[in-house]
């Protein structure tokens, strides 16, 4: 998926690639700041214990979801992360 994104990207007119590698890199800052809040938040009111493994898949779902330009579908896990 990467490759068929960078080669959209290549085609587009270099003024516009510019433009929209920048704006890419301004949603991609703030996911990471919101991603951030939200481990911290999780964390100080003792919502919930995430070990390393569940922290990285949580960061990982929520970047996926707020950097996507396509809707997200929920799926409904049915086990754990350790099965």
């Amino acid at each position: 998926m990467e490759k068929k994104h960078t080669a959209r990207l290549l085609s587009i007119t270099p003024p516009v690639r510019s433009t929209r590698i920048a704006a890419r890199k301004k949603i991609v800052e703030g996911a990471v700041g919101m991603v951030d809040d939200a481990l911290i938040q999780l964390n100080e009111q003792n919502i919930v214990d995430l070990d390393e493994d569940k922290k990285a898949a949580m960061v990982s779902n929520l970047l996926v979801v707020l950097c996507s330009d396509k809707a997200a579908n929920p799926i409904i896990n049915t086990g754990t992360l350790h099965n």
